[in-house]
């Protein structure tokens, strides 16, 4: 469950980073990049292509808390005392949600990041979940990776002999 909702998070945070906090101009630096957008990428690899992590749909309720649970944070930490050590102005965690001076442009960012972003990274995620690893038999859109049975036959991953087709083995595991 926990690589379900951090790629998502990854990702989002790379398309809001890029998108809404990036000033052009700024320097861009390798800790930036891996910071907003490498560690995406490479979470995306190792549980996508590498180790076929699968994602299901129920697991977007991990998602939705957490983008509610840090829509709240931000508020309480607008309207808080708490010092931000990265900002002069301190009422902000990132400058584009400003609930003290901005709350109508933070509000309407909250909620397409809620309603519109989050649903839709999610869903490629899941996409890409799906999609069958060299070591696995098919798609199958529920996101488990198990092989399908063609009558008593299982379709199973390429030998080592064979390279360029798919063999089938009984169900007892011979040939």
């Amino acid at each position: 469950g926990v690589y379900s909702l951090v790629l998502p998070m990854e990702l989002i945070i790379t398309i809001l980073f890029w998108g809404l906090d990036y000033t052009k101009g700024d320097p861009i630096t390798y800790g930036l990049c891996m910071k907003h957008g490498g560690i995406a990428f490479l979470l995306w690899l190792d549980g996508s292509c590498i180790n076929a992590i699968p994602i299901r749909i129920r697991q977007y309720i991990f998602l939705q808390t957490t983008v509610i649970l840090y829509v709240s944070w931000s508020i309480v930490f607008a309207f808080s005392n708490i010092p931000n050590p990265n900002e002069d102005d301190d009422d902000y965690i990132y400058n584009t949600l400003r609930w003290v001076n901005q709350p109508e442009q933070s509000a309407i960012l909250a909620a397409m990041c809620g309603f519109i972003l989050s649903p839709l990274v999610f869903a490629f995620c899941w996409f890409s979940s799906l999609r069958s690893s060299p070591v696995m038999c098919s798609l199958r859109w529920d996101g488990s990776r198990r092989c399908l049975y063609q009558g008593h036959t299982r379709l199973v991953p390429f030998d080592l002999e064979m390279t360029s087709s798919v063999s089938k083995t009984t169900n007892d595991g011979s040939h």
